[in-house]
């Protein structure tokens, strides 16, 4: 019997995507308490302008207004990739196959890397074509694939997140 045919389900998912996930989590609370003080902080000046103006009479002009809406469009960009970490990983969970395992994911320069080990081709190609028809990833090639001599196969994917 193999090694890894002895793990449970559990197990698999705690030795793969529960690492993942934690990472993510706390990545996620510190963006979110970062943003909570800044909120704080910039609440502070709302309120300090707002007694400035109410002392003056003075009407307030947006002098530009292209780069006041794109200024807006970049803070709901950042809003919806607040929570985009934990949608994938929850996606990763539901899509991968019983004998594929995740030991690594980043991001970087707009390209996605994950890398894992399988126990058969047929399985790691079955996580390719489930990971190309997510909605969060697009352009998803197999970059690397090679079979260990314990007949495990090491492997690596590159994708584009959507």
């Amino acid at each position: 019997m193999r090694a890894l045919d002895k793990f449970t389900l559990f197990e698999r998912l705690t030795i793969g995507v529960a690492p993942l996930l934690a990472g993510m989590l706390t990545l996620n609370y510190h963006w979110q308490r970062n943003a909570k003080d800044r909120l704080a902080h910039t609440n502070e000046r709302v309120e300090l302008l707002r007694t400035a103006i109410a002392r003056q009479d003075v009407t307030i002009v947006v002098r530009d207004p292209p780069a006041l809406e794109e200024k807006l469009q970049v803070l709901a960009t950042l809003e919806k990739g607040r929570t985009r970490a934990v949608k994938v990983l929850d996606e990763l969970s539901a899509i991968i196959p019983r004998q594929v395992w995740i030991s690594g994911f980043g991001e970087q320069a707009g390209v996605t890397t994950i890398q894992g080990f399988a126990l058969g081709y047929e399985d790691l190609a079955s996580f390719a074509e489930k990971l190309k028809s997510s909605k969060f990833f697009s352009k998803v090639t197999i970059q690397k694939a090679s079979q260990q001599t314990d007949n495990r196969i090491d492997w690596e994917i590159i994708c584009r997140p959507d």
